[in-house]
């Protein structure tokens, strides 16, 4: 019966599959509504209105509806999982523990770790998702709650042990670099150092590192050859094989990638055996829609976007690549595979590398004629491994060389919605176009150019804008002149990749509050690498000041009581008042004046500086700057009295150690209406000529619109 009815809805899968992908894009953009829209107009149009239609939709609404809100925190003290995954970091252990059949991350900082497979038992207590990018990440992969551990008990083995095995087996066996390779290829867990990471993103092969397509074919080819003999007809090797395939579905704690490609793997043997009529469009689209019913969060997951595009956009360009052979049909797809993934890429890098273009097909070559066999054969031989690392060592060495290139390097920042619904259509219209008219190269470096262009975006904003950067536990806030002007930056924390993200290009002031490492860590590196025109320090503030008077640039040392202004903007600055001894309570306090929008930016001041900040009268303006993260050491109840604002921003990472803000700040700050980089991600103020208005999303979100409802 379910057989029938796929075949007949043979040749109208991708309908659905497009559906399915505007349905969950349109609750966090109001431009991919708008396409939904338009798309649902067009399908009444053709009538394929149906019931199927009518069903997914309901069903893909309502459990993204659901499944963003599930985050609710519990009142569960204790739970109990096998541990699929573990991260670990400097103080801490990421764990991701299977309760049932949910994932929940762990936070441990206790000194038991875990091993893959182990049944656990923890104590503790549950901590709310919000909608930053970390919180959507780990939603895109399954995992809708976080649980902070205070205790933690081993109490026993479970099947998933076996993974345990297999690392433990390989790790006592291979030397370092191999081992390393050997996870990211064959287990999915990517543990290269950070350097590497950026470097394999920069030059834009980091797809060779995930375990998709080409690597399912070639386990599938050596477990068919395996089984040859035992099993001579081809359908009862293609079932085990397919058997064996999921098995390394969970084995790679099921990775989009792998699943996406084992589903196609399986629909392909099926639609082979069955006669079921489907094409490649059919079963890259079906595949889709059975990995979105299993988590419909997945949706958000980066990782299963770009797998999709990649076999979408190869699909539909068939036609393109048909009479092409050799290195000529393999720059055609590099090429293709490269503009096709333009728009995730910059989300990813924030840049493009135009020499992906002249080396993914070697890299290509060289990954599937080297790199991939003989880690296949040290699985089997891991006493080569010596030999295997040496390989390894100077494939990382080709990587760094080509990486060092910088010329091919440029900065663009995020596209926006409807820039990327633009890119694609215009994507469609040229692919069209060539497939009539015959490629040319020279035609299709245009589509570089649209990319560029919408760069040049920016130039039109008509208002100012202030972004709280998302950056974690730390501070650092830009301000964007319309019609890209100018900007200035205050504070400067784990920040570089935000800036390219936002295509900053230059810093014409940088504001330190005090030199704590949670707002100073990068202010070095954005001075050298922005051309910042001024720095502003605290007059106290003695490392700062001998830091930045090493640098070629102007350096103003600020009091309370004085004032600066530029690009239309001013600066009076509150504090500091008087010298302490703790860095704190020497931050600078300032009210910045946009237009006719005041906000007070409060740095990490405590109680001993608000203390010479009261004034008789009340302190009057729009938007507070939370001080110190919404620590309890500040805004103490004298202070937050002589003041009068309407709404709060907080600066605050995700699950931090500190557990800030702290309750009772956040019920100080009830009356007025509060957000946070922690549940809201970044935060952005629009600033016209008059008024202001806040945003936790250049597009608006639904899903977190009802979750702040509910």
């Amino acid at each position: 019966m379910m057989l029938t009815k796929i075949k007949s809805l043979s040749n109208t899968w991708h309908f659905y599959a497009i559906l399915v992908a505007l349905i969950g894009l349109s609750l966090i953009s109001l431009w991919y509504t708008i396409v939904l829209i338009i798309y649902l107009i067009y399908l009444y149009r053709i009538k394929f209105i149906n019931k199927e239609i009518i069903i997914l939709s309901l069903y893909i609404i309502i459990s993204l509806l659901f499944l963003s809100l599930y985050n609710v925190v519990s009142d569960k003290k204790e739970i109990a999982g096998v541990v699929i995954s573990i991260t670990k970091h400097d103080d801490y252990c990421s764990i991701v523990v299977l309760k049932g059949l949910r994932k929940v991350r762990v936070i441990s900082g206790v000194n038991i770790i875990p091993q893959i497979g182990d049944r656990i038992k923890l104590e503790g207590s549950f901590k709310k998702l919000g909608f930053d990018s970390f919180s959507m990440y780990l939603k895109g992969n399954g995992i809708f709650s976080s649980f902070s551990a205070s205790k933690l008990e081993v109490e026993g083995k479970s099947i998933f042990s076996f993974k345990g095995k297999i690392i433990e087996f390989y790790q006592s066996h291979l030397d370092e670099k191999a081992f390393t390779y050997f996870k990211s290829l064959i287990l999915g867990i990517n543990d290269f150092d950070i350097e590497y990471k950026e470097a394999i993103n920069s030059i834009g092969i980091s797809y060779l590192f995930c375990i998709s397509g080409f690597h399912i074919s070639m386990i599938a080819l050596i477990f068919d050859k395996l089984l040859k003999k035992i099993f001579p007809l081809s359908y009862k090797r293609d079932y085990i094989v397919i058997i064996l395939l999921f098995s390394y579905v969970i084995l790679t704690n099921f990775s989009y990638g792998v699943l996406r490609a084992v589903l196609m793997y399986t629909l392909t043997k099926l639609n082979l055996y069955k006669r079921l009529g489907m094409s490649k469009l059919d079963i890259c689209s079906f595949s889709f829609i059975i990995i979105v019913i299993l988590n419909p969060m997945s949706l958000y997951s980066m990782s299963l976007r770009l797998s999709y595009i990649m076999v979408l956009m190869i699909i539909l360009s068939e036609d393109l690549l048909k009479n092409k052979e050799g290195l000529t049909k393999s720059y055609l797809m590099a090429l293709i595979a490269f503009l096709v993934t333009i728009p995730l890429v910059i989300t990813i890098n924030h840049e493009i590398n135009l020499i992906t273009l002249i080396i993914s097909p070697i890299f290509l070559a060289l990954f599937s004629f080297l790199i991939l066999p003989i880690t296949y054969i040290m699985i089997i031989l891991p006493v080569l491994s010596p030999f295997m690392s040496s390989v390894y060592t100077l494939f990382e060495d080709i990587v760094y060389f080509f990486n060092s290139i910088e010329l091919l390097k440029i900065s663009i920042r995020n596209l926006r919605a409807y820039e990327i619904i633009l890119y694609y259509f215009i994507y469609y219209l040229v692919l069209k176009y060539f497939e009539n008219h015959g490629v040319s190269y020279f035609k299709l470096m245009v589509m570089l150019l649209v990319i560029l262009l919408m760069d040049g975006f920016d130039y039109i904003i008509i208002y100012d804008q202030v972004i709280m950067l998302d950056v974690g536990q730390g501070d650092s806030i830009l301000l964007k002149k319309s019609h890209n002007e100018g900007n200035i930056l205050i504070d400067s924390y784990n920040n570089l990749d935000n800036l390219k993200s936002l295509g900053v290009k230059k810093i014409d002031t940088l504001i330190i509050t005090h030199s704590d490492n949670d707002h100073y860590e990068t202010a070095n590196d954005i001075i050298l690498r922005y051309d910042v025109k001024t720095v502003i320090t605290s007059y106290y503030d003695t490392k700062a000041n001998d830091d930045i008077s090493k640098l070629k640039v102007e350096h103003i040392k600020a009091l309370g009581g004085d004032s600066y202004s530029t690009l239309g903007i001013s600066f009076d600055f509150l504090g500091p008042i008087n010298m302490s001894s703790t860095i704190n309570n020497i931050s600078l306090v300032f009210m910045m004046n946009v237009n006719k929008t005041k906000i007070l930016f409060t740095g990490d001041m405590e109680k001993e500086e608000e203390k010479d900040l009261i004034t008789n009268g009340k302190l009057s303006f729009d938007i507070l700057k939370v001080p110190h993260h919404g620590s309890s050491t500040s805004l103490s109840d004298e202070f937050y009295q002589n003041l009068n604002f309407k709404e709060a921003i907080i600066s605050v990472g995700y699950d931090n150690k500190f557990g800030h803000p702290k309750e009772e700040t956040i019920n100080k700050l009830k009356p007025h209406k509060c957000y946070r980089t922690d549940l809201d991600g970044q935060i952005y103020i629009k600033i016209y000529k008059s008024s202001y208005k806040i945003k936790v999303n250049l597009d608006y979100n639904l899903l977190q619109m009802i979750n702040k409802v509910l």
